[in-house]
């Protein structure tokens, strides 16, 4: 039963070792939905009379229209869904000088979403949607010159504009541009590293329900970033992310139930916690959830042989 003990301490070492907060891509991390602006959603209804409006606008050149019906094709409500398709409609739109539409074209471009990755284009409409004044653009491009997508040649500034670009979206309450405000005082890239700024504004995003933001401010109660040191704070907001399906959330939330912080310990949990986890396929965790719950599940399997085995011996003592 020792060497069971001495192993499960073992395996909580190695799993406070991985317990690590890294930026990883960026790009991967944001949450952004085009359809909000223009209301759009899965359960909104679309009638056939409005669709037969779109069509009368799209053969009159309406750029509102236009993007309005790239979008249902783009998200496949009330239309078949087509990617490429809705990106034809999209860049038409902008083409036509639509501004959100020059964003969700260079969103499409970022992530190859019904056309191929290409960071220059992207860049290119994101500068002209700035120009003429859309928030969401700031913030996007300020992502680009940080995950070094765009060619620069003075990176002091590169990181001047990167902070007055998301400088400018924080002021309008945009929840993306509060977490990587706070990400780049949290890591003090192109600014002096501020854990009390970061937590200010990963506070500010998490109270607008922006998951990363939410899963960020965790991490910098479990380990004390700028804040005295607080799991029970952290399992929290770890569980409040776990709501949204956030997989970083939910593998924090195997760690903690498998080391008792801010909660009792309790393995069986652990390894659902990190199975479940696992199954989101989220590169910054994916495979060491499994590993872990695999390697927890063998000890556990293990120690259950240990305890029958040690049942069996004291019942057949009792029968002598």
């Amino acid at each position: 039963l020792n060497y069971i003990k001495m192993n499960l301490l073992l395996l909580s070492l190695i799993i406070c070792a991985l317990m690590i907060n890294c930026i990883g891509s960026l790009l991967e991390t944001i949450e952004f939905d085009l359809g909000k602006s223009v209301g759009l959603s899965k359960d909104v209804v679309i009638t056939s009379d409005i669709i037969q409006s779109l069509i009368s606008g799209i053969k009159n050149k309406d750029k509102n229209k236009i993007y309005y019906y790239g979008l249902l094709k783009l998200y496949g409500i009330s239309l078949t869904k087509d990617p490429q398709i809705a990106m034809e409609y999209i860049k038409e739109a902008a083409e036509l000088g639509h501004i959100e539409a020059m964003t969700a074209i260079a969103v499409s471009y970022m992530y190859g979403n019904g056309v191929e990755i290409n960071y220059n284009e992207a860049a290119h409409w994101l500068k002209k949607s700035i120009s003429l004044g859309d928030i969401n653009a700031h913030w996007l491009y300020a992502i680009l010159l940080l995950e070094g997508k765009v060619v620069t040649t003075n990176t002091n500034e590169v990181y001047n504009e990167i902070y007055s670009l998301l400088a400018i979206a924080v002021s309008h309450n945009i929840p993306q541009a509060q977490h990587f405000f706070a990400l780049i005082h949290e890591y003090g890239l192109g600014t002096a590293q501020d854990f009390h700024k970061a937590i200010e504004y990963y506070t500010h995003a998490s109270e607008q329900n922006y998951v990363e933001s939410i899963y960020n401010l965790g991490l910098m109660y479990t380990y004390g970033r700028g804040t005295v040191q607080d799991f029970n704070r952290a399992i929290s907001l770890f569980e409040l992310g776990s709501r949204f399906n956030h997989g970083p959330s939910i593998y924090y939330m195997g760690l903690f139930k498998f080391n008792g912080y801010g909660c009792h310990i309790d393995y069986n949990q652990a390894v659902n916690w990190l199975e479940l986890a696992a199954s989101y396929d989220d590169k910054r965790i994916s495979n060491q959830a499994k590993e872990l719950a695999n390697q927890i599940n063998q000890l556990l399997i293990q120690a259950h042989e240990v305890n029958t085995a040690i049942l069996r011996k004291y019942q057949m003592m009792e029968q002598i």
